[in-house]
């Protein structure tokens, strides 16, 4: 692959990439789900070696945004199959999907730091003064690295992939149905919905982030199951993915002051600023209390009996008729 101008595009598309051949995260109405998490392991793993291996007129910054989705897509994969899997398969592909989110690390450009940063003066034109305004929006699109390190740690993530999709292509989950995926189902929600108390207890930044790997997590492994009720399901999926907005939005601003601090600009320099970010971080909070309350306020007995309904449902349904 050509690493000419790796550097040069520091935007971030809010559009998720497009899936080789059309196929989606989601089970196959007529598969086995053990074999359905076999499929996808790979699939998600051939999409993010694609993307940065393959030719691309995408930006560095939108390619790395999209593989470490797909990346956090394979880790539900992964957590929903815990059990199921030998121990040792299981610890090499986090290792090695470890091994790849930690390559790419440097490559994530500022690009959503600068976004915060701009929806925070949006309302507030004369909050700084306008060369402070430039240089924080220039210090945030600044490459933190050159052309030469960008490939390298490109080139290091596609040999994690590559060895990744080699353990993958021999791996075999157990079990039969529903009770494959149970456990690793109820785990990752009953995980979010502890997260979320002691998050709402604290209001520390660090039980925040726990709270929205494990949401996210959630998301992901609920999106499986679109086809047992699409209507319903894609309902719920839409609010999770909003109150996951909510949440990075509030990381960003929890990142963005040391990152400024990372680049050569001091609190002295955006005195204003820092007061605006915390103001904006509990309004955050208060939206974050109020959609997570509502989408795990159910037990994770009852969470799980519902999906397992929603998926037996789903395979009794007659093959002409339409999904909704």
């Amino acid at each position: 692959m050509s690493r000419k101008n790796l550097l040069d595009d520091t935007s971030r598309p809010r559009a998720a990439a497009p899936k080789p051949n059309g196929l989606a995260f989601l089970f196959k109405r007529s598969e086995e789900l053990p074999r359905g998490v076999e499929r996808l392991l790979r699939t998600e793993i051939d999409t993010a070696r694609e993307l940065l291996s393959g030719p691309s007129e995408r930006s560095l910054d939108y390619r790395v945004h999209e593989v470490r989705k797909a990346l956090k897509r394979l880790r539900a994969l992964l957590a929903l199959v815990k059990g199921n899997v030998p121990d040792a398969s299981l610890e090499r592909l986090r290792e090695l999907l470890k091994a790849a989110s930690h390559a790419l690390a440097e490559l994530r450009s500022s690009a959503a730091l600068a976004q915060a940063f701009r929806a925070l003066l949006a309302d507030r034109p004369t909050l700084l003064e306008a060369p402070l305004r430039h240089a924080i929006d220039a210090a945030l699109t600044r490459p933190l690295v050159d052309e030469s390190a960008a490939s390298a740690s490109l080139d290091s993530a596609v040999e994690s992939l590559s060895r990744a999709r080699d353990t993958a292509r021999v791996l075999m989950v157990s079990g039969k149905g529903w009770g494959a995926i149970e456990r690793g189902f109820r785990d990752t929600y009953a995980r979010a919905r502890r997260d979320l108390r002691l998050a709402r207890r604290s209001s520390r930044a660090e039980h925040l982030h726990e709270f929205r790997k494990h949401e996210k997590r959630h998301l992901y492994q609920l999106s499986l199951f679109e086809k047992a009720w699409p209507r319903l399901v894609r309902a719920e999926r839409k609010e999770l993915d909003k109150l996951g907005e909510l949440l990075g939005d509030h990381h960003d601003l929890c990142l963005l002051l040391p990152e400024l601090e990372r680049r050569g600009l001091t609190r002295l320099d955006i005195g204003p600023l820092v007061e605006v970010i915390e103001r904006r971080k509990l309004e955050l909070e208060e939206r974050v209390w109020f959609h997570g309350k509502r989408l795990f306020s159910e037990s994770p007995k009852r969470r799980v009996e519902r999906f397992a309904g929603y998926y037996a449902a789903g395979k009794l349904r007659p093959k002409k008729s339409k999904p909704r």
